[in-house]
């Protein structure tokens, strides 16, 4: 994550694969791997094989006895990403031409930008701690990292060992690629995060019980995981909250799904005795580079000791005013043995943490960033990670089938673990916001086709494992059935009165709209848009297309990331709409239109955020990226029913579908 003014291009349990994903290449979202895909498609370069060293897991830190007579807190939140530039800050081609984002960044591939962060930024801050024992500190960041450094820099994992087993630092992971988990079912979240206490299990380090994440992403199903995955506190985006809430003053923690969370950063209510000040809330990246250099300029930066030694001044100007230099875990610890009042929060909807800068998550999926907006796109990348997770999930469920007959599966699991890990590079959140280069876009469409290639060929194995050219899978049964032919499938029929008439604004596209008979949902609709006019593709109007269906209640009732078979109800008067509107990713594709009257999105079709707004009667999904000389086709489903009902159509089209392969 980072903002979008600093870029400058100028001069807790499974064993898990250790690849690295490899350097980029020339694939359009549609196309077969070239080359260069197809040699990583066949295989995963090594990575970390070593065992680690051994411990008990979960490792049991030190914690200081709370004092109830603290009142003044000062926290420090470095957010660190790996990923930062997804792919590295040069691409080859497939015909074998280097694309470096600048000149200088010619050779800078992601090997070599991840070291970058690492040895310039991320070991700088773990020194810091290390010589500075006395001060706390929440160390974010995705486990990826933990095999980068495992494989390349296993002093500076040694060194983090040491300031988190001593309770120093609170180490922080949600997830184990830097994904817009906001934006796709729980389950990837869920395999990410196995994966991520492995890794943390392997190389003996304890995870925090505070949860930040990347881009900030928060929600009420984010808190509902990390909660249910042993996580403690959440930390909620001050402004996301002012997004919802405007100037509401935040009380020092709430009691939310279970769990405990945290509004940052910023100070709370004074009515509570409490004083709270931040430190440090940003990209870790930031503070050890000079100039506050992101990795977008890595080749034209460098460590800097003077802004290190001028973070040090600061916090022993806060410690010798009273303030106990703590982390989050920490803080909340010292707010119960004190008896702080622990309120219920307001409520608080799925978003990222620059929400104004942004459009809230719609820079993610669909919006146009600033600088390299002619070469974004949003909705191939995220369709493309909606059906990859689909193909994965038919393939589990085809698994099981066969390991409950009791044939050899391991080959086939070895690939769908393969495919989930690609699954979870090509979800990263740099692949279409804030300003993605064409690097980082060819990234997220790589790494869809790698876990695409891995299901079909664990599919392949599966099928011939049992006999039969082609099987029906639903995966929300588990019922896999072996056919000898595959069905002809009868064409829709058309519906006779559809419930309404959507609006389609796209400046230099033909549109149709087709409404047909739909067995699950009742009612479904196709947009179709044509290519668009030639000689526009530069244009930002080439690549606009707005599709507004009406809606006829002020409430926002849709399911929240993560929480799929959840719908929360909440009228548009429990929010100050500060700036207007709100954006929902729509994991599994639900949203209200009215009473009664649901809209699901075909995420492997349509992934674009959904918009709502008092002063415009309709829901928006908007593309600003898409591809100005390909045609376009959205599918949304209309159900007339309960929120049960609705559910149904949204998870057996998003999170657990059915198909015949």
């Amino acid at each position: 994550m980072r903002a979008a003014a600093r870029i400058v291009v100028a001069g807790l349990l499974v064993a898990c694969s250790t690849s690295s994903p490899g350097p980029s290449s020339d694939v359009a979202p549609d196309a077969a791997p070239d080359a260069a895909d197809a040699a990583e498609v066949a295989a995963d370069a090594p990575g970390d094989t070593d065992p680690g060293p051994q411990c008990d897991w979960p490792i049991k830190v030190p914690e200081d006895a709370p004092d109830p007579g603290r009142t003044k807190f000062a926290m420090t939140m470095f957010h660190f990403n790996v990923q930062y530039v997804a792919g590295g800050l040069s691409y080859t081609d497939g015909d074998g031409v280097e694309h470096p984002l600048f000149p200088e960044a010619a050779g800078w591939d992601e090997k070599r930008v991840e070291d970058w962060i690492v040895t310039e930024t991320f070991a700088p801050v773990v020194d810091f701690y290390l010589a500075h024992p006395n001060w706390q500190a929440d160390i974010e960041m995705g486990s990826y990292l933990l095999e980068i450094l495992a494989e390349r820099h296993p002093a500076v994992l040694d060194k983090l060992r040491t300031v988190t087993q001593r309770g120093q630092v609170e180490l922080i992971s949600f997830h184990y690629s830097a994904q817009l988990f906001l934006a796709f079912p729980r389950e990837d979240a869920k395999r990410s995060i196995d994966l991520t206490k492995e890794l943390f299990r392997k190389h003996c380090l304890p995870l925090g019980g505070a949860v930040f994440d990347q881009e900030g992403q928060a929600g009420e199903g984010r808190q509902d995981l990390l909660v249910k995955e042993g996580y403690t506190v959440g930390v909620y985006p001050v402004n996301l909250f002012r997004h919802q809430h405007g100037e509401l003053p935040r009380w020092p923690y709430y009691k939310s799904r279970g769990g405990d969370l945290i509004v940052g950063p910023g100070g709370v209510d004074p009515a509570s005795g409490i004083e709270v000040e931040w430190l440090f809330f940003d990209d870790g990246e930031l503070l050890a580079a000079e100039g506050k250099a992101d990795p977008y300029v890595a080749p034209n930066a460098k460590f800097s000791q003077a802004d290190m030694d001028a973070f040090a001044r600061e916090i022993e100007a806060k410690e010798a005013a009273g303030f106990r230099i703590a982390h989050v875990s920490d803080y909340v610890r010292h707010l119960k043995a004190r008896g702080v009042e622990q309120r219920e929060p307001p409520p608080l909807l799925d978003g990222t943490w620059q929400p104004r800068s942004t459009r809230a998550i719609l820079r993610w999926l669909g919006g146009r960033g600033l600088l390299f907006g002619a070469t974004e796109r949003d909705n191939d990348v995220r369709t493309g990670n909606s059906r990859a997770h689909g193909e994965l999930v038919l393939g589990g469920a085809l698994l099981g089938h066969a390991k409950a007959g009791g044939l050899d599966v391991a080959a086939a699991d070895g690939l769908l673990a393969e495919g989930w890990r690609h699954l979870f590079f090509a979800e990263v959140s740099d692949a279409t916001g804030i300003n993605p280069w064409e690097g980082e876009v060819r990234y997220g469409l790589r790494h869809n086709d790698a876990a695409l290639a891995r299901a079909g060929e664990a599919i392949g194995k599966l099928k011939a494992a049992l006999g039969t050219p082609w099987v029906a899978i639903d995966s929300g049964s588990g019922k896999v059935t072996p056919l000898a032919d595959r069905p002809i499938p009868e064409p829709p029929a058309k519906l006779a009165d559809p419930p309404f008439v959507p609006t389609v604004t796209a400046p230099t596209r033909q549109v149709s709209i087709e409404w047909y008979e739909d067995g699950l949902a009742g009612a479904a609709l196709e947009i179709g848009l044509s290519a668009g006019v030639p000689g526009f593709e530069g244009d930002p109007a080439a690549s606009l297309i707005e599709v507004a269906f009406p809606r006829s209640m002020d409430r926002i009732r849709y399911s929240p990331g993560l929480l799929d078979d959840e719908v929360v109800d909440y009228g548009f008067d429990e929010f100050a709409w500060p700036d207007g509107e709100l954006f929902l990713p729509l994991g599994n594709g639900l949203v209200a239109l009215g009473e009664g009257l649901w809209l699901v999105k075909d995420c492997r079709t349509v992934h674009l955020a959904a918009r709502l707004a008092p002063d415009d009667p309709h829901v928006r999904f908007r593309d600003e990226t898409a591809a100005a000389d390909r045609p376009v086709t959205y599918r949304f489903g209309v159900v007339k029913g309960s929120a049960a009902e609705a559910l149904k159509v949204a998870n057996a089209w998003n999170v657990k579908p059915a198909g015949i392969r």
